[in-house]
């Protein structure tokens, strides 16, 4: 049901010139007031501005029921589009299991830039993609933080927070999730330190598992021992801090978290914890510190 009505508005607020794809759900047939009944036909996906107008009786329930059939978006011929308003002068992208900090372009495909970060006249970061649909078509564009749905779309997901969007278009075989939060270094410490412990459980139970094949194969104890001796990780957490706050002095900074899914020219897939590049190549819980271009396929 809710795919349904999502399609039936057109993946934005039906109030004439409105279109915002941050929306909330109106009851108006009953009202939510009688009884808290979700009755499809009579619920309607409004902004918050025009949802406060409904519930102050701005629209009839007839009025609403034509906004519901004849959305703005759907009248016009537009497509859902919208704005983040988060804007810090560090932004940290949380992609893979791991962290890009102060890295400008985070994946570049065929000398194309496909992720990457942009400056204000203020120098605020801010967030840019360019992901193209299986047939090479623009799919999903996003240029400082102004983003555009451009194929055919299945499904949207842009709560009236803005600090989150999902867009999926399987037909295109595309899928984009976006989610900006604030954080303080002391998050961003605890988060480096979760990183890192993880990563040391990893590393020693491959370590654990090496010994193991050595023992079996009759290596020299010594030899076993001398090898868990130089196995010891050292810590990255203060140096990577270190670089974090490096001309800057604020507490404050912004991360987001992003998954996606790109078909062309190249099939990779972003996930919470882990990037899949071509030929089956992953990378995992990486930190991307500094430099140019992080991930770069030619």
């Amino acid at each position: 049901m809710r795919r349904e009505l999502r399609t039936e508005v057109g993946f934005g607020c039906p109030v004439e010139g409105c279109g915002s794809p941050y929306l909330t759900w109106h009851h108006f047939d009953p009202p939510w007031r009688d009884g808290h009944q979700h009755n499809p036909n009579g619920m309607v996906a409004l902004c918050l501005q025009h949802h406060k107008e409904a519930d102050s009786g701005a629209f009839s329930p007839d009025q609403l029921r034509v906004l519901k059939s004849d959305p703005y978006l759907r009248r016009v011929g537009g497509q859902p589009a919208g704005h983040f308003n988060w804007k810090r002068e560090q932004l940290i992208l949380e992609a893979g299991g791991g962290l890009a900090i102060r890295c400008p372009v985070l994946l570049e495909m065929a000398g194309r830039p496909v992720i990457w970060l942009s400056s204000d006249p203020d120098g605020n970061q801010l967030l840019n993609l360019e992901i193209l649909g299986a047939d090479g078509a623009p799919a999903f564009v996003m240029r400082d933080n102004d983003w555009l749905a451009i194929a055919d779309v299945q499904d949207l997901e842009a709560p009236p927070s803005v600090r989150s969007l999902i867009v999926r278009a399987p037909r295109t075989n595309v899928r984009v999730a976006i989610e900006f939060k604030p954080m303080t270094m002391d998050d961003v410490r605890v988060r480096l330190e979760k990183w890192e412990a993880d990563g040391t459980r990893a590393s020693a139970k491959l370590l654990q598992e090496h010994i193991s094949k050595l023992r079996q194969q009759g290596a020299p104890e010594h030899f076993i021992e001398s090898i868990g001796r130089s196995a010891a990780p050292a810590s990255r957490v203060d140096h990577i801090m270190e670089q974090i706050q490096e001309g800057w002095p604020h507490d404050d900074l912004v991360t987001c978290t992003l998954e996606a899914q790109i078909p062309y020219p190249y099939p990779v897939v972003i996930t919470a914890s882990k990037i899949v590049l071509p030929g089956e190549n992953v990378i995992s819980g990486a930190i991307m510190l500094g430099g140019g271009t992080a991930i770069s396929l030619q």
